[in-house]
């Protein structure tokens, strides 16, 4: 009798040992399966009243400080007509209301003779630069339950360039809204291919930039270098004139349009639609910041901070005189 209840509880303790076992590989299994296909999605917090975007690759100099998605999972794959990826995807915090919105910008091409708007960006791998892609492929962002969709392509944008991407968000979600579409018919050259866009939500002051870059049959390193390379040649927010640098040609832009609003102004780099004194403050910010790494983009000269510091004060005064002489209504 002794031996049979031994003997049943070593059996207990072997079968509770295996399954405690079982239930570990399969959470490893279950997280690495997600791990897979979750990529680098874009981080957005709402909490303090603007959209927070992070977890991107940090970048050089150039438009904006992050890229997505740079895991080796992401990326453009499925050849057939057109080729595509799920990632990046959104994890969402501190976001009310349900609404989420993506806004497709363009940017004046630094690379390009003219320095022409460009919505779809291309880097080609074999002569490691910006480039102009063969055939001029549709980008296509198009929503998962196909209730709208946004396409590009490189030098022509579109009417609608905000996609209301969910209706139905949660507070707090994960979620992959978007399926992102490049067109492979003729079939598109390899390389890195991106847009620049904002997170945009009612209530909420809206995203910095950030840029949406999918690498296609090239390895991270060269995505890295790709990424690197379209956010250069985009320039800086603050060189308004897109000269190649950011300096006091900007700084005269800024004044001769300094009040103007519509569709983003040439002096307006903080894109909140009019230019005001928040533009001169990213650009005194951003004065004689060297932009190096491409020999097709001119290098801004050594300025003194003095005199980036005395046009704004200059701008500052002229801006408060301006505001006193105004007639009271």
């Amino acid at each position: 009798m002794t031996n049979d209840l031994l003997a049943s509880a070593n059996w207990g303790d072997r079968l509770a040992h295996a399954l405690g076992v079982c239930c570990v590989w399969l959470i490893a299994a279950l997280t690495a399966v997600r791990a897979f296909g979750h990529g680098a999605p874009l981080q957005i917090d709402g909490a303090s009243g603007a959209l927070v975007v992070s977890g991107g690759l940090a970048l050089g100099p150039g438009f904006v400080a992050q890229a997505f998605d740079p895991s080796e999972d992401a990326g453009l794959d499925f050849p057939g007509v057109t080729v595509r990826t799920d990632l990046p995807g959104y994890d969402v915090t501190n976001v009310a209301g349900g609404v989420l919105q993506l806004e497709v910008l363009s940017r004046r091409d630094l690379s390009t003779p003219g320095a022409p708007q460009r919505w779809l960006w291309y880097w080609d791998p074999t002569l490691a630069t910006v480039a102009a892609a063969a055939e001029d492929p549709d980008f296509t962002l198009r929503r998962k339950d196909l209730l709208g969709s946004v396409t590009f392509d490189q030098f022509d944008g579109t009417s609608a360039s905000v996609l209301p991407i969910t209706e139905s968000l949660g507070l707090n979600s994960h979620q992959h809204y978007l399926r992102y579409e490049l067109d492979n018919v003729p079939a598109a050259a390899f390389g890195v291919y991106g847009f620049f866009a904002r997170v945009l939500a009612p209530g909420y002051a809206f995203s910095e930039p950030v840029l949406l870059a999918f690498g296609y049959g090239i390895d991270t390193l060269q995505y890295a270098a790709g990424a690197n390379a379209i956010n250069l040649a985009a320039a800086f927010a603050g060189d308004f004139d897109a000269s190649g640098a950011v300096d006091g040609g900007d700084f005269m832009l800024w004044q001769r349009t300094l009040g103007a609003t519509g569709a983003y102004p040439l002096a307006d780099g903080t894109l909140d639609g009019v230019v005001d004194i928040a533009d001169l403050v990213l650009w005194q910010f951003q004065y004689g910041e060297p932009l190096i790494g491409d020999s097709s983009i001119a290098a801004v000269p050594e300025p003194s901070s003095l005199v980036a510091a005395a046009c704004v004060l200059a701008a500052c005064l002229r801006f408060v005189y301006d505001a006193r002489r105004k007639p009271n209504r």
